[in-house]
This record gives structure tokens, sequence and C-alpha cells, in this order.
């Protein structure tokens, strides 16, 4: 065993503090009086660093300190030089500390017990961040906070503390430093208060230069809580963005508590974008007015630094954002998105009608609001590439042509971007080539952004083949018309607008149009026929040869499965008989008792029609497997296996069927092995009688790809499930199969802790199944209570909640109280409510559902293993975990026994070893937990890597190893 455990490199807040002039403050007052002042100092120091969360590392005449968090550092060091200036006074010495703070990778070296007892410090750091911080802190001067890029950006994101600190905060950037011995240069920032620190450039040293670059604008930069200058009661709030020029930040009024944006620019390259932003603004609005779809720029300051522009505010954002918020573009009515593009078009046609080429026509630039009756308006943003088309326009209006390096579109791209060309995934193809910028390249981009609206994708490439994603023909048309690969053939803007908001009128004159011309095709052929009769006839005669066979075989064919379908109505019609009060006098029939008596009569009535036998074999096998039984669905399915067999021969379509729904009675059941093969092989049939990309090949690939994700193969899983979909929309099939395909693969990007894929593809099944079934099928419930658990690890328990709520209630008004969807269901609102502490509500749903699980499905059963580590969870989290440990125990035993997957059984161990936790078995849970969590990172990592995070942090921090638990905190905040 080594003599101390190291960490991998984890990212760290490091602070390096150091007293000026300790040596001469030494000679001045002496040893003793010395001795007692540092003495007292360091108490102040380690006050200051329990109260801030940080960790000593070491202790010279200052210390080096870590801190989860750059702004915990920041607040630490203000705090330290206000404590040390009082300290100063009080003790008429004069102390002044000069602070360093840098974010970068650090290996924990934890030493033994035994070395600690021989002087070693308990934790020591390594790595290149130590050695960097210190030369950050040894540049400062006295009462000067210095920081790194990385350290600065994260401390600003800190919003101010309930008591006001951070509101009188200036923050600082000073510019590119060259330090000796290190490659290259450092850009350093600095923080503190007017008055207290020096709020100045470090001066060059023989070690330390700076460099000067006219283009880097120095001195003041943005942060939450703090006045924009010159703009008095205009109090920053949140930074919302980031750009080549700077940063764009929400501010708002202290007294009108109206809300605005500041986009502030550090480059001045870049400075010209605002300007130019500003001149067109002012020209749009001097020509056209204020206009609803162009957003208004209400101030700006370029006459010194700092420099900003301000806009009004748009509380929807962009129109990323806002698809966001409406739960993606998918759930977003069709019409609504195509009037979102017709008014985009309708403020592009405005400003090209006075001469403005706007360049950069994406998502990102629309920003979304809405209008006076509550709907969706959008509003074009973001003109600092654009440009003017007519000088003269600017004179005539009396506008100072600022920001302009050119004035036409004539000019070429620039590869430094300061006239720019936009932004590639929407860029013209003649823009590619190195043309200039034009009012056709703008339509273009506007296509680019028409086709992501159709399609629901707001990351989509137009690439080759787009045509197959867009399913109305007239839409298709119309980005047609705007992204045409000559520019002189696309669309103009207004008209683009004008067709999408007569669609439905299009629709029409084109249904006429199609009737016209079908009456005069008619027309044609008769006047052929009688010359045609003569040489059809003896084409006919020739072919009829070739083609006799195939036929004869489909013809059978559909005509067997006619007289079969006419003989299961008889026997159906014969069968509910039973339900008519006439005929039971009186009493009450259930389906299920329906079922139970036609599944006997199939078996022993119809042994004369085998065709008729297995038809209603199969079908009542999917019954009992739709009401969650599937022991009695199997043999019903075997025996229409083994009587399709004998009709129909091995290698036939019907044994494919038959194989598919046995494989789901298997999967059903928790025999995924056995549902694995039979599901194999019927895919290998159907794919050998009717190729690769048939639909009926999806429906068996999105079930294999179920199995394969509830075996934990989740990158198989997620492959074939993906190859489902593809056929489907390859097909155009927006149905109900699509729907529990997208089922499925959203499972398997929920496991991989593809968040923001999972909830796509649950918004789209949403919409498919609620589209074809209604809103109370039991398929809606599924999406609804899926896309719950994905929003509930999202942490968006709001949006989560209802959605939970609602599926619990269709599974239980459609199935009664003992059904698995009801255990699935309260086991997702279960998990909701622990993660919201709500452990007691928690704990009876989970229970519930084990009670389901296990009345279902008996104790060696997937459901059930994970149901019981569900309730030993919920104990553990309230300390009950006298009761938990034994069941979590016993959810270990069976899930080895029953083959779980290995990170499911880690998941198990990871909550024992939680209860052994709480129950100060500290060294018996440690091996436990490390090994769990190597384990479920390594196989399906993500969300459930994270969980098994948290019990190591438990663990280090009752056993009192602090150093372990905040590496590991780090871990976890980290992949959070």
């Amino acid at each position: 065993m080594s003599d101390t455990t190291m960490s991998s490199p984890l990212l760290s807040t490091l602070l390096a503090s150091d007293l000026v002039g300790s040596t001469r403050l030494t000679e001045q007052l002496g040893d003793e009086r010395a001795a007692t002042v540092f003495q007292q100092h360091d108490r102040v120091a380690r006050d200051l660093l329990s109260q801030y969360g940080g960790q000593e590392i070491d202790k010279t005449d200052g210390f080096l300190l870590l801190f989860d968090r750059p702004i915990s550092a920041v607040r630490y060091a203000i705090a330290y030089h206000d404590q040390l200036a009082a300290l100063s006074d009080a003790l008429q010495v004069p102390l002044q500390a000069r602070v360093g703070i840098h974010v970068g990778e650090v290996i924990r070296r934890a030493n033994t017990p035994a070395d600690v007892a021989r002087g070693a410090k308990p934790v020591e750091v390594e790595g290149i961040a130590k050695p960097m911080v210190a030369r950050i802190m040894s540049v400062a001067s006295g009462r000067q906070t210095l920081l790194t890029r990385v350290a600065f950006d994260l401390a600003r994101r800190g919003t101010p503390q309930t008591d006001g600190a951070g509101t009188d905060l200036t923050w600082l950037a000073h510019g590119s430093y060259v330090f000796q011995g290190v490659a290259e240069a450092v850009e350093v920032y600095e923080v503190g208060r007017e008055g207290v620190a020096p709020l100045a450039p470090p001066a060059d040293t023989d070690k330390v230069q700076r460099i000067l670059d006219l283009d880097t604008i120095t001195g003041w930069r943005p942060a939450p809580g703090i006045e924009v200058p010159h703009r008095p009661n205009w109090v920053l709030e949140e930074k919302v963005g980031t750009g080549g020029f700077g940063d764009v930040w929400r501010a708002e009024h202290k007294k009108t508590h109206e809300k605005r944006v500041y986009k502030f620019c550090y480059d001045g390259q870049r400075l010209t974008g605002l300007k130019r932003e500003v001149t067109l603004v002012r020209l749009l609005k001097e020509e056209l007015g204020d206009r609803r779809d162009i957003v208004r720029i209400l101030d700006w300051n370029f006459e010194e630094a700092p420099y900003f522009l301000e806009a009004e505010w748009s509380a929807a954002g962009n129109l990323d954002q806002w698809a966001r918020a409406q739960g993606g573009l998918a759930a977003v009515p069709m019409s609504t998105r195509l009037e979102i593009v017709a008014q985009i078009a309708d403020a592009l046609a405005a400003a090209h009608s006075v001469g403005v080429l706007h360049k950069d026509i994406k998502s990102s630039n629309i920003l979304m609001s809405t209008d006076g009756r509550g709907e969706p308006q959008a509003q074009l943003a973001d003109f600092g590439i654009g440009l003017v088309t007519d000088r003269a326009r600017l004179e005539d209006a009396g506008i100072t042509e600022i920001g302009f390096t050119e004035l036409d579109a004539a000019s070429p791209l620039t590869p430094d971007g300061t006239a720019g060309a936009g932004t590639r995934l929407y860029m013209a193809p003649e823009l590619m080539e190195g043309k200039p910028s034009t009012v056709h390249a703008d339509v273009y981009s506007l296509g680019v952004v028409m086709y992501q609206m159709v399609v629901g994708d707001l990351t989509r490439a137009l690439g080759s083949g787009w045509e197959r994603d867009v399913e109305d023909p007239l839409v298709r048309e119309d980005i047609a018309s705007a992204v045409d690969g000559n520019p002189e053939r696309r669309t103009d803007p207004r008209a683009l607008a004008d067709c999408l908001r007569h669609l439905d009128a299009r629709h029409a004159a084109r249904a006429q149009e199609a009737l016209a011309l079908a009456k005069a095709a008619r027309t044609r052929r008769r006047l052929r026929w009688a010359g045609l009769v003569g040489a059809g006839l003896l084409l006919v005669a020739l072919a009829t040869g070739v083609q006799l066979r195939r036929v004869s075989l489909e013809s059978a064919r559909a005509n067997r499965e006619a007289e079969t379908s006419r003989r299961v109505t008889e026997f159906l019609i014969d069968l509910f008989r039973v339900a008519d009060p006439g005929e039971t006098k009186g009493n009450t029939v259930t389906a299920r008792e329906i079922l139970d008596a036609g599944a006997a009569r199939i078996s022993t009535g119809l042994e004369d029609q085998p065709d008729v036998q297995a038809a209603l074999m199969g079908s009542m096998g999917q019954v009992y497997l739709g009401l969650g039984l599937p022991a009695v669905a199997a043999p019903l399915l075997e025996q229409s296996l083994g009587i399709r067999q004998r009709l129909y021969g091995e290698a036939s379509l019907e044994v494919a069927e038959g194989k598919k729904l046995l494989g789901l009675a298997h999967s059903d059941a928790g025999d995924l092995d056995t549902a694995e093969t039979e599901t194999v092989h019927a895919l290998n049939l159907a794919t050998a009688q009717l190729g690769p990309d048939a639909p009926q090949v999806a429906d068996i690939l999105q079930q294999l790809g179920r199995i394969r994700w509830l075996k934990g193969d989740y990158a198989g899983g997620d492959t074939v499930g993906a190859r489902a979909i593809a056929i489907y929309r390859q097909h155009g099939l927006q149905g109900p199969a699509l729907g529990v395909a997208l089922l499925s693969q959203a499972s398997v990007q929920f496991y991989f802790n593809r968040l923001t894929e999972a909830e796509t593809l649950l918004r789209e099944a949403l919409v498919l199944t609620r589209d074809a079934y209604g809103p109370g099928d039991r398929r809606v419930a599924d999406a609804m209570n899926n896309l719950g658990h994905v929003l509930t690890a999202q942490g968006r328990y709001a949006e989560a909640r209802p959605l939970v709520d609602s599926a619990l209630s269709v599974y239980r008004r459609l199935l009664g109280d003992d059904h698995q969807s009801v255990g699935v269901g309260s086991s997702a609102l279960g998990l909701l409510l622990q993660e919201q502490g709500e452990f007691t509500r928690a704990e009876a749903l989970f229970r519930d559902a084990l009670a389901i699980f296990q009345g279902r499905f008996g104790a060696d059963n997937l459901f059930t293993v994970g149901a019981m580590k569900n309730v030993a969870s919920i104990l553990a989290d309230q300390g009950k975990c006298d009761d938990a440990e034994p069941i979590a125990r016993e959810a270990l035993e069976i899930g080895s026994r029953i083959s779980r997957p290995d990170w499911a059984i880690a998941e198990i161990r990871s909550v024992l070893g939680k209860c052994l936790v709480v129950r100060g078995r500290y060294a018996e849970a440690e091996p436990m937990l490390l090994e769990s969590h190597t384990v479920i990172a390594n196989s399906v990592g993500g969300l459930s890597a994270t969980a098994a995070l948290r019990p190591l942090v438990m663990l280090y921090e009752r056993s009192g190893q602090p150093a372990r638990a905040s590496e590991y905190r780090a871990l976890m905040q980290k992949r959070q």
C-alpha cells in the first residue's frame, strides 16, 4: 500500500496571500512583538477561512488556500483586507497583504497520519496552478487582489450576497503580462473597493512586464449588483451572453424596475461592430419608424470606456431560448412556426427596402416577445456586421457614419470578422466562394431558418436531401425558393411572408388544379385507348409468363388473409355475445372474463381452422401483454407460433410476427436473453422477406432496442433504436409507431446523460401519441411519465410534477391500482419527491410500487429489485438504516442471482454503502462505495455516476477526511 493517497487532477480555486514587508516589520518590532502580531494575523485569516469554506494548504508569511468556487475566494480576499485594516488600527502596526487568485488543475496528496504526526501537512497540492497563483500574487501591491482570466470570469457570475456585500466592488482588467518562466502571456485582473484597493495595473519589474495592446480595452468590467457607469440607477443583474466584442448583460432600473440589455465592448477592433449596429438601427428608425419586428437601440456610449450599447430587453430571450421554453419546436403548432418566419421575412424586407443588409440572420439573432394579443412576435436583432447599399441614405437622414470602414455591399469578406460574413451554418454558397454580400444572401439565411423551424430543430444544417424532411409540398417549394443555388432565382422576403400567410388558400388552389389535371388526363387516355389496345395485348402476353408466379403467390396470401379475417370476425361476434344482458341474464361480465373464455374456446374449439386459431391466439396474447400478464400471454403466443410454423413455413412473415410477439412476452416477464433471441430471429426473417428499410422491420428494431437497453447494452440499444426511427422518418410515418420508438430511444439518451436529446425525443413522442390516441391514452401517459422523469433529472421539478401526476392518474384510471404501469408511475413521482425532500410521501409511493411488482412478477424480477433499491434509498435518506440495510442486502442478493447489469448491481451497492455510512461503519462502506462509483462511471456515467458520489462525500465528511470530501464534492459539481 502506498504511503499517500493521490487524487486525479481536479479543477480548483487557489488563493495565495502574503504580508507586505513582513521582514522589515520584524526588524522594527522585534521578534517577540512581531510574533504576537503575526499570531493575531493568522487567527484573523483562519477565522475567515472557516467562514468562507476554504481549506488551508500551506503557511509561510501568508497562506496558500483552496476554495470550491472563485466567488468564495474573492469574498474571502475582500474580508481579509478589511479585517487586516481593522487589526492594523487596533495594534497601531502597519499591516497590508497582497492576494492572488487562480483557477487551475491540481493534484491533491493526503499524507498518512504517521507523516502528519512527524510534522507533515495533512494535504499537499501539486501542479502548475500552484506556482502560477504565486506569480500572480507576487506582482500585487498592498491591499490588492489580482486574478487570472478564468477566476475573474467565474467570480463575476456570483450574485451579491443578501447583505449587499459585493455591490460596492470594482472589477478591472489590466491587460496581459509576461512572467519570467511562463511561455505565454497571462491576462491579469483586479477586484477591490474604491478607496481601499489600489485599482491600478501592477508595475513592471525585472521579472514581470506588461504588454501594451492597443486593441484591448482595459479598465472597468461589469458584475452583478453594480451600476452601469454613466447610467444612474441602472443595476446589472446577470450576464446573458458573450461575443467577440465582449459581454451582454441584463440590467434593471432601481426605481422603475424596467429591464434593458447592455452590450459592453473590450476589443478596439470589435468596437466598430457596435458603432455599425447603432448607425444601421438609427437609419432603420429614421426611415421606417419604430417597428415591432426590429429591436430598438435606446442609447450608447462610445466616448470613453466602458463602451456600451443599450437596447430593449426581451424577457422571452432569443428564438432558441423561446423554443426551449415551449417544450421544443415540436410542441409549437406549425402555423405558429410559419408565422414567426413570416414576421422575420417582414423585418428583413423592411431593412432591405432602405438599403440595409443584415448579413447574420440566424436563430440567436431573432428575439421573441408578444404582441398586443399575447401572440408570439419575432424581432430582428444584432446588425453588428450589417452594411448599407446606399451611402446617400445616411447623408439624407443626417446620420454620422460611425463604425464603417466600408459602406457598400461590394466589399469582400474580411478574415478578422470585422466586416463579417455571418455564421457558417446559415451562409449562402456565394459567400463561401468569397463573393460580396447581397440581399439574396440574407434571403438564403432566412431560408435556412425556415427549414429549421419546419423540421423543429434549430441546430439542423441544410444538407443535401433536405427535402425529405419537409412533408408539406408547398412549404418545401417555399424553402427551395429561398435557398436556390442561383442567388438571382431566390424569392423576395416579402413574397415569402405572403406565401406563408396564405398557405391554406394555396393548398385549396393546388387541390383544384390537381382535380382539373386528372380530368384532362382521363380524357386523353380515352382518346388513346383504341390505338393502344392491339400493342398492349402483345406486351401483356409476354409479361404474364414472368409475373404469373409472383402474382399467384401474392393473390393466395391476400385471399388467405381475407378469409382468416372473416372467420376471426365471426368468432369474436359469437364470443362477445356473453356480454349481452340477455345472454348473461343480468350478470356483469368483465373484459378479463371475456378474454379468459375466449382463450379457452380458441385452444379447444378451432382445431379445424388453424389459421384462425393462430391469428386469435396472437391477438389475445397481445391483449394479455397490454394488461401486464406476460405469464398468461406466453403460452398463447407459443401455440400461435407453432401453428404458423406448420402452416406457412419457418421463413414466412407470419412466423416473424409470431417470434416478435413472443420476444415481447419474454421481455415483459424479465427473461431478456430469450426475448433478445426471439426478437433477433424475427428481425432476420422480416429483413429477408421485406428488405432492411420496411416499416415492419422498424417495428422489430425498436423492440430490440428496448430489450438491449433493459439489459444494460445502451450503445447497442442506441444504434438499433436510431435505425428504427430513421426508417419511420424515411417512409414519412409520423404516427404512433414512431412515437413508441422515440420513447425507447429517449430512455437510452437519458442513461447516457443526454438530457436535452432525451427531452426533445419525448416531446415529439408526446405530440405523436396524443394526436393518435387522445390525451387519456396509456401511451400518452408513458410519454408524460418519461418526460417528467427527464425534467426531474434536470432539476426542473415544477415542470415535471404535473406530467408525472397526470401520467399516474391515467394509469390508475385505465389499468387499476395494481398494474405494473402504476408501479412505474409511482416510482417516477417518488423519485421527484425524494429530490425535493418530501421523504414520507416518496416512501409511500416506493412501497406501493414494490408491492405491485412483487405481486405481478414475484421477487426474482428486475422491476422488483429496482423498487427494493428505491425503498432502501429513501429509508436511508431518513436515517432509518435498521430498516433500509436488510432491504438493500436482499435486493443485492436477488439482483446478483438474476444477472442484473453490473451498473444496476453497483447502484444497489451504493445504497447499501449509504446505509453503512449513516450507521457509522465507514471502513466497511468505503470500498463498497468506491467500487460502485467506478462501475457506474465506466458503464453508464451521467446522472447515475453523479448520484453515486453523494454517499462518498457523506462518508468522508463524517469520517473526518475533509480533503477527500472536498475532492469528491468538486467532482460532483463538475459533472453537474
